[in-house]
């Protein structure tokens, strides 16, 4: 796994990660996400999280509540 560690602002920070198909992260140990597959420059991930967590793709995130 290759690691880089980036800052986006004085306060925030990317860890940008590298990962294989079926290989995965986990975050606050409650939640998993996994790469299902890569096809060309398209990844599918799977995410696990508890009910009380809201994921959102990037572009909806500017919507206030679904």
């Amino acid at each position: 796994m290759h690691r880089l560690l980036t800052t986006l602002h004085k306060d925030i920070a990317m860890l940008v990660l590298t990962r294989e198909v079926k290989e995965g992260i986990v975050i606050d140990k409650n939640i998993k996400v996994t790469v299902v597959s890569i096809i060309g420059n398209r990844v599918k991930l799977a995410i696990e999280a508890p009910d009380e967590v809201n994921i959102l793709r990037e572009e909806l995130e500017d919507f206030e509540e679904i």
